[in-house]
């Protein structure tokens, strides 16, 4: 089993009245996560796609802060243009 969602370890989610590319910045610049996708984001569409978060508290692993983009088809560091 590797995957962090069924782990407990990560969740994909939205707010509503919210673009997905400002909440995946507001996680990048105000918490601690091991990995934030923005996914299925177009940017048309600022609603579109949604958010996938994860955390790993299990000691001695320190958290990546990695921030990637995904299309559908592949990963791209960075969220939405950056």
């Amino acid at each position: 089993m590797s995957s962090q969602h069924a782990k407990g370890q990560a969740v994909d989610f939205e707010v509503a009245g919210v673009s997905n590319l400002e909440l995946a910045k507001w996680i990048r610049d105000n918490l601690e996560f091991d990995q934030l996708i923005l996914e299925f984001y177009c940017p048309e569409k600022p609603n579109s796609g949604w958010v996938h978060v994860s955390y790993r508290a299990d000691a001695p692993y320190v958290n990546r802060k990695e921030c990637l983009t995904y299309n559908g088809k592949r990963y791209k560091k960075g969220l939405g243009d950056e």
